[in-house]
C-alpha cells in the first residue's frame, strides 16, 4: 500500500498545475525506475543477493514515504 501511495502523495506535494511540473515529476519517476532497476540488476543482485535487494527495496520505500508524509504534515 505505502508503495501505491508516494507518487499520488508526491503529486499533491510537488505539482504546480503546470505542464512543466507534471514532466518534472514523471521525469523523477522514470529516471528513478531506470537507475533503479539497473543498479539492482547490474550491481546489487550480484553483491548482496535478491533478498538483500529486497530488504533494501523495503528499508529504501519506508524512508522514501516517510519522508514524504514528513513533508506533507
Amino acid at each position: 500500500m505505502l508503495v501505491g501511495m508516494q507518487f499520488p502523495l508526491a503529486n499533491r506535494l510537488e505539482f504546480d498545475g503546470t505542464v512543466a511540473g507534471a514532466s518534472r515529476l514523471y521525469m523523477a519517476d522514470f529516471v528513478g525506475s531506470f537507475l533503479g532497476a539497473l543498479l539492482a540488476s547490474a550491481l546489487l543482485i550480484p553483491l548482496i543477493g535478491v533478498t538483500g535487494v529486497c530488504l533494501l527495496t523495503a528499508a529504501l520505500n519506508l524512508a522514501g514515504g516517510a519522508m514524504t508524509w514528513w513533508r506533507r504534515g
